[in-house]
Order: C-alpha cells, then sequence, then structure tokens
C-alpha cells in the first residue's frame, strides 16, 4: 500500500489574508512530515509558492499551475456562486493526482 496525498492551496488572488492561509499550510505540512509510513507521497498544488517549500523537500513537493487562478471580486460572490472556485481546487487536485501518478500510489487522500 502507498499512500498519495494532494493538497491543494488556495490562490493569493482569492484569500482574505495570504499569510494565515500560508500559516495552515505550514502546520498541515509539519504534520505530514512527522508521519512514519515510509509509503507516503504528498505534493502541494497551487498558483502560489509560500516561501518556507524548500524547507519540507524532498518528503512534500509544490507543483505550480500555470492556468490562472480563479478570481474574488466580493465576499458575497463566493456565497452565491462558487463553481469555478469548486472548479479551481478540483483541478488542483486532479493536477496533483497525474503528478504522483508515476509513484505507485494505491490510496488517495485530499488534505482541503
Amino acid at each position: 500500500m502507498k499512500l498519495g496525498i494532494v493538497i491543494p492551496l488556495k490562490a493569493k488572488s482569492v484569500s482574505r489574508c495570504w499569510d494565515t492561509t500560508a500559516a495552515a499550510l505550514h502546520r498541515r505540512l509539519c504534520s505530514v512530515k512527522q508521519q512514519t509510513h515510509a509509503a507516503l507521497e504528498a505534493i502541494v498544488v497551487g498558483h502560489d509558492r509560500p516561501p518556507f517549500m524548500d524547507e519540507f523537500q524532498p518528503n512534500i513537493r509544490l507543483t505550480g499551475l500555470t492556468t490562472p487562478a480563479a478570481t474574488l471580486k466580493k465576499a458575497r460572490e463566493f456565497a452565491t456562486d462558487n463553481r469555478r472556485f469548486t472548479r479551481d481546487k478540483n483541478s488542483k487536485i486532479l493536477c496533483g493526482m497525474q503528478a504522483l501518478n508515476e509513484h505507485d500510489i494505491t490510496h488517495w487522500f485530499t488534505l482541503d
């Protein structure tokens, strides 16, 4: 059994506070890095690169996206029509799964 962990990262353009988003990701990655199960591959998929990603290499990789990030003009816009944000998150998960495809993953987990 080999576990693949995909972490979709919210873009700066839709994050209320990028520092808060990055801090939450850092805590997640610290937790993943402490796992003792050897058959584990993890990847973060996003449009932006947090400054601390190098401290988690090579255990946890970052894959950047070239497609434009979803944008949010008003907070209530998300509440009324969040389909494009869901598509953005799902495309990040798919991209992560494709990037880890060569690692013989048998079980997938998404940390959102």
